[in-house]
């Protein structure tokens, strides 16, 4: 079970083609995103399609420039890969429908990140290594062992 559920929503305006696609950039809290849920609601009727991905790759759905779209369709996707959350996650959704507006609501399940034990990023580590490190004295020199 997630720490916590993000969610989106995405309404995509009508008027527009498979070939016209936008792109909007999600801003996620801090942790790691271990699944990811896309809702169509009734009515959609598979003139709409979105894609999710990360830094510009395109997380899901796969293959790749391949895009899901549907009807009263629920998609749930649990990721294999470790993918940190920030400001670099986007979707990207197109309307082809001529009359009406389409909404996509989307979920992203996250895990919070655990600082309070086992391994620690190692940026961490290195910060302590080098602190200690400069806590050293040079035999016979006096000074510390690397410059702070």
């Amino acid at each position: 079970m997630p720490d916590h559920i993000r969610h989106f929503e995405r309404t995509e305006p009508s008027g527009g083609s498979t070939t016209t696609v936008t792109t909007n950039a999600l801003t996620i809290n801090q942790g790691t995103v271990t699944a990811i849920e896309i809702h169509m609601p009734s009515g959609h009727a598979g003139l709409s399609g979105i894609q999710i991905a990360y830094n510009e790759q395109q997380i899901i759905p796969e293959p790749p420039d391949d895009f899901y779209h549907g009807n009263k369709r629920t998609i749930r996707r649990e990721l294999s890969e470790i993918f940190p959350t920030g400001g670099k996650w986007y979707v990207r959704t197109y309307n082809a429908d001529q009359h009406y507006d389409h909404t996509f609501a989307i979920d992203f399940e996250i895990d919070a990140l655990d600082l309070t034990g086992g391994a620690l990023p190692p940026i961490l580590l290195l910060r302590g290594a080098l602190e200690d490190a400069a806590a050293a004295v040079v035999p016979g020199g006096g000074g510390p062992a690397i410059p702070v």
